[in-house]
């Protein structure tokens, strides 16, 4: 609970925005994803996203840290995670959740992941196997098999759900269509910029 008394003046004040802590995250398992990669992310908060560095050093990338920079890189397949729990701050995001689903796909062996927060929080699934994607939910548990992914035309269902079908989309072979995508441009600034800053190909369309 919070009690607000009335205030008759306002000072001045500075102060500097933090960064989003999901919007690193998002690019940074997209760096997980694909088969080769090397990424620099900038003006990141280091103790915001501790449980998601540590995670991606489970997934085997060399995550190197300095000052509010980050330098990921990977050259090798994913190590698949055995248990992964998405819980409340200072845990592993659940709305990171989703998009790391995709990228287990890639691992080298079965993967499970538990989602405290939001336990049925599935709809990346349907897109999932769209793709040819094996993923099992069981009990309030997802299940990922390493899989072989194929183009489709993928729907997004929310915000986070809409970036894990963008990181689909880039490791499914051909090309790929994403409808619904102005849920996820409303929550990622530059999207489009960005990733085609990390060279992927992308290009909107309008109806």
């Amino acid at each position: 609970m919070i009690i607000i008394k009335k205030a008759l003046h306002l000072g001045g004040c500075k102060f500097k925005v933090a960064s989003d802590r999901i919007e690193a995250g998002s690019y940074m398992m997209l760096a997980t994803a694909v088969n080769v990669s090397k990424i620099k992310l900038k003006r990141v908060s280091f103790t915001q996203i501790e449980a998601i560095t540590s995670t991606i050093k489970k997934l085997g990338l060399d995550v190197k840290i300095k000052k509010d920079t980050i330098r990921l890189k990977k050259n090798k397949t994913n190590a698949p995670l055995k248990q992964i729990v998405a819980d409340v701050y200072p845990h592993f995001p659940t709305d990171l959740q989703p998009i790391l689903t995709v990228c287990l796909l890639k691992s080298s062996g079965v993967s499970h992941l538990k989602d405290n927060v939001y336990p049925k929080r599935i709809s990346h699934l349907e897109e999932i196997k769209k793709a040819g994607g094996k993923v099992i939910f069981d009990k309030e548990k997802i299940i990922i098999y390493p899989s072989h992914l194929s183009k489709n035309t993928f729907y997004a269902h929310d915000l986070r759900c809409g970036f894990a079908c963008i990181v689909l989309a880039t490791i499914a072979s051909g090309k790929s269509i994403i409808d619904n995508l102005e849920v996820v441009l409303r929550g990622y600034e530059k999207l489009t910029k960005k990733l085609k800053k990390l060279k992927i190909k992308v290009k909107k369309i309008n109806d």
